[in-house]
């Protein structure tokens, strides 16, 4: 159903075999429904009238009371919680297995410490552990010169590097190192590298022993070594792209998004978008009319931009789409931009005569946003204080 009706989310909401129409006024409440329906029927629907609800100004939507002034919990919902002894135990249980698994334990020098180093080819990871229990983890980023060391120094840079950030807690203590690198447990004189026999005598300080750990048991040092991160150190690259590239890779899409059509195609690519300005008799007439609407060759499609005072020339984006626009780079952001903002990403590379219209509709309308947004009012000035004239007074 959501394929079906995938062109009507502003009105219509779907949810596996729920469905929500929502309007503003009868006339159009009435002229929604007569769409859905008849799509419904056209794809091979059928529904039961017992289960709908038509024409009602309030109603359960997904466990939640919808009304014209905003959502509340379903009344079947809101109800009393009973907590009783059974609930209490439950609670104490849950807070017994997260203490345990996820707080780190006091070092005790008495107890031998076992350390489980791993290096992947980006970072590196250990964790530091007494009886099972985790002391401490390391984790950091290879540079760009490190990343070009050989397996073994890699792995030992783990252990030195852990070495060196908890010397105070590791020295004077029985110390068993764990790696996956069985060279690493030989005698590594036989090593001929002055980097790996010079990392060598800062271990040996702390006397510390070396056995082999297997690499699927060895998970979490692993997994340390293997945090995601954006851009590996050193590789970082300013590029400056040209503007019609930069508005094409933009227009292709790069993210993943439910708008994506039955084809895997992106909602905003450049023959979609060169079909919906085809329809635009609006737009169609701004170009014969207009100096400041030309036509651009993006790819193997003629599009319409919009260049106005020698500026860089932007997309001209039909009515039909204005609102899936908006609602897409909303959502991409994650909700974090206001209007303001979400205007001017969106105008980088985009134009709409009433693009700041649909934002501020867009924001206003949305939950999130408005739970998130920052209040504006101020905060008044601190309270002044009292002169302390003699020692010891308050």
């Amino acid at each position: 159903m959501e394929k079906v009706l995938h062109d009507l989310f502003e009105e219509v909401e779907v949810y596996i075999n729920d469905i929500g129409c929502f309007s503003t006024s009868w006339d159009k409440h009435m002229s929604l429904l007569d769409i859905v329906l008849s799509r419904l029927e056209d794809a091979g629907f059928t529904i039961n009238p017992l289960k709908c609800e038509w024409g009602v100004k309030e109603t359960d939507f997904l466990g939640h009371w919808l009304t014209p002034n905003g959502h509340k919990p379903w009344k079947k919902k809101a109800r009393n919680f009973n907590w009783g002894p059974d609930q209490q135990k439950s609670f104490e249980q849950m807070k017994a297995i997260v203490a345990r698994d996820a707080l780190l334990a006091y070092p005790d020098n008495t107890i031998p410490f076992d350390i489980e180093t791993d290096a992947s080819d980006y970072q590196l990871g250990a964790v530091i552990k007494q009886k099972g229990r985790p002391i401490a983890y390391y984790s950091r980023k290879l540079n760009f010169a490190q990343r070009n060391y050989t397996t073994i120094e890699k792995e030992l840079l783990s252990i030195v590097e852990t070495f060196r950030e908890y010397r105070d807690i590791l020295l004077g203590g029985q110390i068993n190192v764990y790696t996956d690198h069985k060279s690493l447990t030989h005698d590594m004189t036989k090593f001929t590298t002055q980097r790996v026999l010079r990392w060598r005598l800062l271990p040996d300080e702390f006397g510390a022993t070396y056995h082999y750990k297997q690499g699927a048991s060895n998970f979490i040092a692993d997994a340390l070594s293997r945090v995601p991160s954006s851009i590996p150190v050193g590789e970082e690259q300013e590029t400056k792209p040209n503007d019609m590239q930069h508005a094409y890779d933009l227009a292709d899409g790069l993210l993943v998004h439910p708008d994506f059509d039955e084809e895997g195609r992106h909602p905003f690519q450049f023959d979609t978008v060169h079909e919906y300005q085809f329809r635009d008799r609006g737009l169609q007439s701004c170009v014969n009319s207009r100096q400041e609407y030309q036509r651009h060759l993006y790819g193997s499609k003629t599009l319409v931009t919009y260049c106005k005072n020698g500026e860089e020339p932007k997309i001209c984006i039909p009515d039909e789409m204005l609102s899936r626009l908006v609602k897409y780079y909303h959502e991409i952001s994650a909700h974090v931009e206001g209007a303001t903002r979400l205007e001017q990403t969106i105008r980088r590379h985009y134009f709409h005569p009433k693009l700041s219209e649909a934002v501020q509709k867009l924001v206003l309308s949305c939950d999130t946003c408005q739970k998130n947004k920052r209040g504006s009012k101020t905060y008044g000035q601190l309270a002044p204080r009292e002169a302390v004239l003699l020692p010891w007074q308050e």
